[in-house]
């Protein structure tokens, strides 16, 4: 199965000790299997960094 993250930075390896704890499952990596919702989040997420949006495809 494909999935996506959105984020402000490019994932290259994940890292959980560095996820936020105050999540609504907890501390964890979240992908999705729609692409639309991770470049959703990616959006969010530069703006709220002011930094790029970027779309990881972990494999």
């Amino acid at each position: 199965m494909k999935v996506y993250h959105g984020s402000y930075m490019a994932i290259y390896n994940i890292d959980l000790s560095k996820c936020e704890p105050q999540k609504d499952f907890g501390r964890g990596f979240y992908v999705t299997k729609l692409r639309s919702q991770a470049e959703f989040w990616a959006v969010r997420k530069g703006i709220r960094k002011r930094s790029d949006c970027v779309i990881t495809d972990p494999e």
